[in-house]
């Protein structure tokens, strides 16, 4: 079996890029038959990011970063001069905006589009937008992350297109001694410091639970665009040294470890990598109830809470509950092993594996 799959940048350290190779290892894994390469249009750094076996094939079709707006034809063709001479099983697109480079007879083959985000994400006419639509009109099967997605694809098509939802796939080392401590006295939040993951509602709920428990603290793990403007809220908030920028850390352990809760702010999240590792160290989680991942991977009273989306203060309150009350904090630490077992490697290259085996019946 041979698998090529399809990428913005293999060398970057964002989610897809982890879904991607935590995917390629669990294939591996699985079945000694099938070989692998990994298409990514450029690369902006010299190795990559999260650790892709010796044996898988890397091709860039650039050498350097690009504009993707201004460069659509010449990746088109650079992409389908690189696959004209190639035999391969499956074409696995990381993301649906890349549909928009697929030339026309890679279409004819077995193609798989991912969506790493949500079906509505976007603007109309915008490349997400565009990306959808084709991917409706020409893939072999459409993968989303989310049940609730897969049936936002399903309404939007009448053709006889495969579309299922897989999750994305999370390592559990049972050697691994990740205890949860009720010692602890941090609250958790990673993600880009951008507009959409919302840290400017930390600091909002920040300002309640310090007043109420002013012995406790709230990291925050990223890098981005907002850090000048999450620095001067902080400081007009009066909670310097109570909320702490951390910047990026590699080391989930060092983000993760010894934290009492994560809690999760954003607008939306397609999936949600971040609330598996939360669950991986055994850390109970607080989300807002926001499309599309925590809905399905937070399970409200057994391994964390959902709240109204984008209310603070309802953040706050239970924030403060689970501060007060470390006995069902841990009753919530202890049922993540059981929440995590969906999201199981092996599980998800199952999931994987009966996708193409089900697609080839059709061929």
């Amino acid at each position: 079996m041979r698998i090529l799959f399809f990428v913005r940048d293999i060398t970057d350290c964002g989610g897809i890029q982890q879904a991607t190779c935590n995917l390629i290892r669990s294939l591996l894994e699985k079945r000694f038959d099938i070989k692998i390469e990994i298409v990514s249009i450029y690369h902006k750094d010299e190795t990559p990011f999260f650790e892709i076996p010796d044996i898988v094939n890397l091709t860039f079709l650039f050498n350097r970063r690009i504009n993707l707006h201004n460069t659509g034809y010449e990746i088109k063709k650079r992409l389908g001069k690189h696959l004209k001479d190639k035999s391969f099983d499956y074409f696995i697109v990381q993301g649906s905006e890349y549909s928009n480079y697929i030339p026309s007879k890679i279409w004819k083959k077995n193609v798989i589009v991912c969506e790493h985000g949500y079906f509505g994400f976007g603007h109309t006419f915008g490349i997400h937008w565009r990306g959808v639509r084709k991917a409706l009109r020409k893939a072999t099967a459409i993968v989303t992350l989310t049940k609730l997605d897969a049936e936002n694809f399903r309404r939007a098509t009448k053709r006889n297109i495969d579309i299922r939802h897989i999750y994305n796939a999370v390592y559990y080392d049972e050697t691994d001694s990740n205890c949860y401590s009720l010692e602890s006295k941090k609250i958790v939040s990673c993600g880009s410091l951008t507009k959409v993951k919302g840290f400017n509602r930390v600091i909002r709920a920040a300002r309640i639970v310090v007043d109420a428990h002013p012995e406790w603290k709230w990291e925050i793990y990223g890098d981005g665009y907002l850090k000048a403007y999450l620095e001067q809220l902080i400081k007009e908030s009066n909670l310097e040294g109570k909320v702490i920028l951390k910047g990026y850390e590699r080391d989930k352990s060092i983000i993760f470890s010894n934290k009492a809760i994560t809690v999760v702010t954003s607008d939306f999240e397609g999936f949600g990598m971040v609330l598996l590792e939360s669950m991986y160290y055994k850390v109970p989680i607080i989300s807002f109830d926001i499309k599309y991942g925590p809905r399905e991977i937070v399970e409200s009273f057994k391994n964390g809470e959902l709240v109204n989306a984008f209310d603070c203060e309802a953040l706050a309150d239970r924030i403060n509950y689970l501060i007060d009350n470390p006995s069902v904090r841990k009753k919530y630490s202890d049922y993540t092993i059981v929440s995590m077992q969906r999201f199981l490697s092996d599980k998800i290259a199952d999931d994987w594996i009966n996708l193409f085996e089900d697609l080839k019946c059709k061929v």
